[in-house]
């Protein structure tokens, strides 16, 4: 054997003896990119405006551009929330029901935030619930992967 085959098979020997059974899933999934984050602190604007008194008081067509930008805006973080991939093999089933909860959660919200203000009745608490979960998930996957 010679020497560079003998320290291939070492290797290869050291790495399976490695005990793969204790790896843990300490990130279900990959941390946000900059595009993410602009797509979030965007939709929290926009929330935030939907819930001021001077909304109400724009032109239809400054409140429509608005709302088809929030509309656009959480289809694009729908789709990149849709199209992350876990960051570990390991993830189990439960990390990713969690990730498609939340993924559901927010599109559901979005979606009724948008009839409503369709409708003239906006709740409040809507966009509250919507801003506090899309904060809570951001800090959550900043702080992770610090």
């Amino acid at each position: 054997m010679s020497k560079n085959s003998h320290q291939k098979h070492e290797l290869k020997k050291k790495h399976s003896s490695t005990n793969h059974t204790k790896q843990t899933a300490d990130v279900d999934y990959k941390a946000h990119s900059f595009a993410d984050i602009i797509i979030v602190l965007l939709i929290i604007g926009l929330g935030i405006i939907f819930i001021l008194p001077f909304y109400a008081f724009m032109p239809l067509a400054a409140q429509m551009v608005l709302l088809i930008l929030f509309g656009t805006t959480i289809v694009l973080f729908a789709a990149s929330l849709w199209r992350q991939k876990p960051a570990n093999m390991v993830v189990t089933h439960p990390q990713t029901a969690g990730h498609l909860a939340y993924l559901a959660a927010v599109v559901v919200l979005a979606t009724v935030i948008i009839l409503q203000i369709l409708n003239g009745q906006l709740d409040i608490w809507l966009i509250v619930v919507l801003v506090i979960i899309m904060v809570v998930r951001s800090l959550l996957v900043i702080s992770h992967k610090e």
